[in-house]
């Protein structure tokens, strides 16, 4: 457990050990405590960094594939109630759309493919492991307000 200060209104907070954040009671902010890199090795780090950014990347792709199927529905829709039976026009802008879908699949794996998932969970049991070391320590360092 540790005690920090609420940056909004100074109110006195107190963080739980294993707790990431806490909500003030006062003004309603909240504090985040930051992930932290300590004790990895300069590579391990941009590993770390890399990772939370395909993380993000391929977050947008997703919702890119998302959106390229509710399109597709969508026109596939219109064309059974306009014309069923008629030319299949939706075919069009779906091939349009599944290039533009392979695109972005090659991109992210072109960038992003040579990294390992199993290496990059090592990294982040380490990194849990170092973090539970430092609240440790700054628990033993800071008196405890529990009887």
């Amino acid at each position: 457990m540790r005690k920090v200060q609420c940056k909004s209104c100074g109110a006195p907070l107190i963080m739980r050990t294993g707790q990431r954040s806490v909500t003030c009671q006062f003004c309603g902010s909240v504090y985040a405590t930051e992930r932290t890199t300590a004790g990895l090795t300069s590579e391990e780090e941009h590993l770390w960094a890399l990772q939370r950014q395909k993380r993000q990347a391929k977050q947008e792709m997703q919702q890119a594939f998302a959106v390229f199927a509710s399109v597709i529905l969508f026109l596939w829709v219109i064309w059974l109630m306009t014309t069923p039976g008629g030319h299949p026009w939706p075919i069009y802008p779906m091939g349009g759309m599944f290039i533009a879908a392979v695109a972005i699949w090659y991109e992210y794996r072109s960038k992003y493919g040579a990294i390992g998932e199993q290496h990059v969970d090592e990294l982040d049991t380490k990194l849990a492991a170092e973090r539970r070391r430092i609240e440790r320590d700054l628990a033993m360092r800071e008196p405890s307000d529990e009887p």
